[in-house]
């Protein structure tokens, strides 16, 4: 199976395959990947860290390049995304943390190969990650909180909190 895992440090992305390895350079600040049904690849690229500049992107991986030669995949502004995650509908989900304090983090959701993104969840504080758990909920890590989030009901609630900076969340397969 081909794994892919995102660096802040030398800004790439890498693709290992069970007979190569592929490297997409040139990330300001490369903060998630997921990999789509149809074998595509979208990456993140979290862009200057400063929220303000609307310079934040999503690309879909075409092969070994550099990352301005690619054509952002949404063209909706993004501020500061950092996790894409598939949904159970079939769309690319999008935790953007906002312009830190000032400004709250939102999800969008887009359909890949659909340049208009939706915002779909706002009022988040400082949000990191998420993941979706077999019952359609999303966990979202906010500041320092675990939300669950209901999409057919609207409903956002916290699940847990205390944490000192919740930045990563998982849900395991028996939910």
């Amino acid at each position: 199976a081909d794994t892919f895992q995102t660096s802040w440090a030398n800004s790439n992305l890498w693709k290992f395959t069970p007979n190569q390895t592929l490297a997409v350079s040139g990330f300001m600040y490369c903060q998630g990947v997921v990999a789509l049904p149809d074998g595509g690849v979208l990456a993140v690229d979290v862009g200057w860290l400063s929220g303000l500049s609307m310079d934040g992107r999503v690309v879909r991986l075409t092969g070994p390049t550099h990352i301005s030669k690619l054509p952002r995949e949404i063209i909706t502004p993004t501020r500061n995304p950092v996790s894409p995650k598939l949904g159970p509908d079939g769309y690319v989900y999008l935790v953007d943390r906002g312009a830190f304090d000032f400004d709250p983090g939102w999800i969008l959701r887009f359909l890949p190969g659909n340049p208009q993104a939706e915002i779909v969840l706002t009022g988040l504080n400082d949000p990191w990650d998420a993941a979706w758990a077999p019952d359609g909920t999303m966990f979202i890590t906010d500041e320092k909180n675990l939300m669950r989030w209901t999409p057919s009901t609207g409903v956002l609630e916290t699940f847990a909190t205390g944490f000192g900076e919740a930045t990563g969340v998982d849900v395991a397969p028996n939910g």
